[in-house]
């Protein structure tokens, strides 16, 4: 069996051969360096173990689409960082207590809120690329469309949202509950 320490293009055909071996070499590479990311963002060493093999069974499944291994890290970050902030974003929601005084009580604006009056181009290029975790690459092959087109769509529908969040308050009646981690 080759070794994983090869550059560029062999480094993923070795993973595409799926010889035993190969996932452990890869996991060991990788594994350190994602776990980290991860942890920073939900810090939970459970949550964060979860993600993390999330993560790899995510990049197994999609390894022959991917071409070479500067791309391969940059996928597989995306994917767990997605997932990490899904994570805690889950974990806000559902462990929020709400109140039923009228002065404390908040309620969030909804995925199905945000995406409506979006183009529906734009709402697949939102979704395909933040909360699926794909690469640029990845949704312009599953969308049939350029990578210029999908930047376009999801400039787009970045604005869409930041519209709805900015008037929230007159357009859909709601607070939405901000995050560090997502950004407008």
């Amino acid at each position: 069996m080759a070794e994983m320490n090869s550059t560029g293009r062999n480094f993923i055909e070795i993973l595409k051969t799926r010889e035993p071996g190969t996932i452990s070499q890869l996991y060991d590479c990788y594994a350190p360096a994602l776990y980290g990311s991860i942890f920073r963002i939900v810090k939970s060493h459970t949550a964060a173990e979860q993600i993390l093999e999330h993560t790899f069974l995510r990049t197994i499944e999609d390894i022959d689409q991917l071409t070479n291994s500067a791309v391969l890290f940059t996928t597989m970050h995306g994917i767990a960082r997605a997932s990490a902030c899904e994570n805690v974003l889950l974990n806000t929601l559902n462990n929020r207590e709400i109140s039923t005084h009228p002065d404390d009580q908040i309620n969030a604006v909804s995925y199905t809120e945000l995406m409506e009056g979006m183009e529906y181009q734009c709402g697949e290029v939102v979704r395909h690329l933040y909360l699926e975790g794909h690469s640029l690459t990845h949704t312009s092959q599953t969308l049939a469309i350029s990578a210029d087109k999908v930047k376009t769509q999801l400039r787009s529908g970045l604005a869409h949202i930041h519209r709805k969040i900015n008037g929230s308050q007159n357009v859909l009646g709601a607070t939405v509950i901000t995050s560090p981690l997502i950004q407008f």
